[in-house]
């Protein structure tokens, strides 16, 4: 039977086929089942002595390659849909059936159905009633030795391998291992799970000669008497003719759950005969999830579900999307809702907390709030990351040192002190801008523009190491170190030029002017510092109380002997430079006034220093300094409040503030003496006005967007940096313009006058009195500069 023939396959109806001699069936190809027979379940084929049956090649769409047989649906043994000539189960005929090449697409590339693992030979021309009268009555062969018989007739040698040769409807389902079946009669495997975990069961459905087949897979819970333990759409799952991987979530309020698998449609004979059973332990929700009782399952603590953190309970991972920090200790789960900037992975994150918590964490850091690095990595200057670091750049200290002298210097030369008020707009602008850097600039942002910016705070800027081993600890440390060695330098200079003369000669006389300089440079620095010493936080654990520890190294506890010293620390600077020094520089008018008093003489020595801040300014202003530092103090202790809860509530104080500043100057007039210094004022408010506003914008409409917040930063800073030289050279031209150099050159190409004047001398007299014009001798100007570099050379002899 070849389908050149147009024979796709034979079908038979309740008939009987009797093969005798050499039979060939090849190439057939059908979309139906049976790729060369089809037999309905009341068909029979008779098979006589010497006979040989070739299958080659055949292909059906559906089930049975070769041989499809229509399954007999009952609960009593059937009879084989094959038959012998006198056949027993001590005797057999010479039979062979051939298979080649033969192959399905659902199931049974060779043969499907015919129940051979159910079924009894009987010998031929007995057309007996099924019962057990009638098996008791005839022989018959066992199930074992039919299907000795089966193999010793279907030749499969020349057939690829396949778990799907021979098969029929689901009988049971066997449970798989590295993807191939266990045929074991009895299965039952044991699983551990958390309620409303999801678990992994691979599995097949197996009908006859355990050949594998595609079915529906039903599972029901025994332990329960219902179903509620599973999801509805789990109650029946469809499965491949390979292991198929099924999932079985396990909603219960039990300690245990037994799940029966077996396919749909199934004799209920072999449903008790082969038992796959799933014994499924529940155990205790893990940490960081609560149980409940609604949905009968481990869901997320209600204590996270404040903070937008959702759970998955198959994989026991949390996912956060914000700046919250969660943890897992000895202690149990602590969590806190912001995490210091640059400490903790930015964007969602999902991990687990019983393995790696520190995947949170940001540039190689670990530990509580994320606060330390991990070992062998030390934290950066001019950065908040963690590098690998050797202790050869201790040596910085020496280009330190030496910037700290060339910043005086350069101030004491070209008189860029805050009495011009040139700058005065400038520092305002850079502190605001430097405590705001992580809204305003792109993360991890170190290009010209910040390192800029830093620099005017006294910042370094630049990442780089210090030394193996440097901690938040130390290097909060560190940060009070450059303004007082800075300070300490104008204080030595201060008190040479006063016992020497060549000192005073050196450095002039802006050294006073230079130190208040210093002081409101460096104040939002300290400020900074001294916030960020005094900083605590408060990780919330889910069960028991809080506890405090410093906010940028959690690792340290709060007012613990290691952190006392510091805090203490900051408390003196706060106490003895930050507090005074605003109070007398805000209320220096008024001290001024009350200088005459006897419990305010000690204004007078301090006059030199509050003249620098208020020379500059107009009546009305000459507080103005002590404003600004106030609004200073105001702006970074909202600043340090707010946190990284919500970083536009930042950019909107800063707003606000600009708005009131700009309104208070134009109602009450000018503010500096000079117009330079009024224009300047107001364009580095403006500038910061704009700059809040237009990240702002830019957070709502595309908070993602890097680039545009880079436009937004870098154009702003472009224009302050263009202001900041053009001040420079300003300064620079100053220096020149009134330099001694300039003048003596003025004064060496500048033609003598000659001076005429009329006299008579006494030859005039003898001579009749004739007249006679004499030249006048050349008169030396002398400059009263001149007149005071003497007078402080001492010399005392002209």
């Amino acid at each position: 039977f070849d389908s050149n023939f147009g024979s796709h396959n034979i079908a038979v109806y309740r008939s009987k086929i009797v093969f005798q001699g050499q039979v060939i069936f090849q190439n057939n190809t059908t979309t139906r089942d049976g790729g060369a027979l089809y037999l309905d379940e009341n068909s029979l084929l008779h098979f006589k002595r010497d006979t040989v049956i070739a299958f080659t090649n055949n292909t059906s769409a559906q089930r049975g390659g070769a041989i499809f047989v229509e399954s007999v649906r009952c609960d009593c043994p059937p009879s084989c849909f094959f038959e012998l000539d006198a056949i027993n189960k001590y005797s057999q005929a010479n039979v062979q059936l051939v298979f080649r090449g033969n192959q399905a697409d659902k199931a049974g590339d060779v043969l499907y159905g015919g129940e051979i693992d159910m079924c009894f030979l009987y010998p031929e021309g007995l057309n007996l009633p099924y019962g057990i009268e009638t098996i008791e009555k005839y022989p018959k062969t066992t199930v074992a030795d039919q299907i000795k018989v089966f193999e010793s007739l279907f030749n499969f040698t020349d057939t690829s391998p396949s778990l799907s040769l021979v098969t029929s409807n689901a009988y049971r389902v066997c449970l798989c291992n590295n993807s191939e079946p266990d045929f074991t009669m009895l299965q039952t495997v044991h699983k551990a799970a958390y309620p409303g975990q999801t678990i992994d069961i691979e599995s097949v459905a197996v009908g006859q000669y355990n050949g594998t087949v595609p079915s529906v897979i039903i599972a029901r819970t025994i332990t329960s008497n219902t179903s509620v333990a599973l999801k509805e759409v789990q109650l029946a799952q469809e499965s491949k003719r390979s292991c198929t991987r099924l999932q079985y979530t396990i909603s219960s309020v039990n300690e245990y759950e037994i799940i029966q698998l077996y396919p749909a449609g199934a004799f209920r004979t072999f449903i008790s005969s082969y038992l796959t059973l799933i014994n499924v332990t529940l155990l205790q929700c893990p940490p960081g999830f609560a149980f409940h009782n609604a949905s009968n399952r481990c869901d997320c603590h209600p204590l996270l579900n404040q903070y937008n953190v959702t759970c998955d309970i198959d994989n026991q991972t949390i996912t956060k999307a914000d700046t919250t920090w969660i943890s897992f200790d000895k202690s149990g789960v602590v969590l806190h809702p912001d995490c210091p900037f640059d400490y903790c992975q930015v964007g969602t994150i999902t991990y687990k907390l019983t393995e790696n918590p520190d995947f949170q964490c940001a540039f190689n850091r670990r530990g509580i709030l994320c606060g330390a690095c991990k070992p062998g990595f030390s934290l950066a200057l001019g950065t908040s990351r963690c590098l690998e670091c050797s202790s050869i750049w201790i040596f910085l200290l020496i280009p330190f040192a030496i910037a700290g002298l060339a910043l005086v210097f350069l101030l004491l030369i070209l008189n860029l002190t805050v009495s011009t008020g040139t700058i005065n707009g400038l520092i305002f602008y850079a502190n605001i801008v430097r405590a705001n850097h992580t809204f305003f600039f792109p993360p991890g942002d170190s290009s010209f523009f910040t390192v800029f910016i830093a620099w005017l705070n006294l910042d370094l800027g630049i990442e780089t190491c210090f030394w193996n081993g440097l901690d938040g600890y130390t290097k909060t440390w560190l940060q009070f170190t450059f303004p007082v060695y800075i300070w300490v330098i104008v204080v030595i200079i201060i008190l040479l030029s006063r016992r020497y003369v060549f000192a005073a000669k050196l450095c002039g006389s802006h050294t006073v002017k230079v130190l208040a300089t210093l002081f409101l440079l460096s104040y939002a620095k300290v400020l900074r510092t001294i916030i960020t010493a005094l900083s605590f936080a408060t990780p919330r654990p889910l069960v028991g109380p809080t506890m405090a520890v410093w906010l940028y190294d959690g690792n340290i506890n709060y007012l613990g002997l290691q952190h006392a010293f510091l805090f203490l620390t900051a408390l003196g600077f706060a106490i003895m430079f930050v507090l005074p020094f605003t109070l007398l520089v805000l209320l220096a008018p008024c001290l001024q006034a009350w200088s005459n008093k006897r419990f305010f003489r000690w204004v007078h020595r301090l006059k030199p220093l509050l003249d620098a801040y208020q020379g500059p300014y107009t009546d009305k202003f000459r507080c103005w300094t002590g404003v600004m530092l106030v609004v200073r103090n105001v702006l970074f202790l909202a600043f340090a409040v707010n946190g990284l809860g919500n970083p536009v509530v930042n950019l909107e104080i800063i707003i606000t503030i600009v708005l009131g500043l700009q309104a208070f100057m134009w109602l009450l007039g000018r503010v500096y003496k000079a117009l330079l210094p009024n224009v300047l004022e107001a364009l580095f408010i403006v500038k910061l006005g704009v700059l809040s506003a237009w990240t702002i914008f830019i957070h709502q409409d595309n908070p993602n967007s890097i680039q545009d917040q880079m436009i937004a930063a870098y154009t702003i800073t472009t224009i302050t940096v263009i202001v900041f030289f053009a001040i420079f050279s300003f300064h620079v031209y100053l220096l020149f313009k009134g330099s001694y150099i300039v003048k003596d050159i003025v004064r060496k190409y500048r033609k003598p006058k000659e001076v005429f004047v009329q006299e008579s001398s006494p030859l005039d007299e003898d001579t009749n009195h004739a007249t006679q014009i004499v030249r006048a001798p050349t008169f030396t100007v002398v400059e009263m500069n001149e007149l005071r570099e003497s007078l402080l050379s001492g010399d005392n002899n002209n």
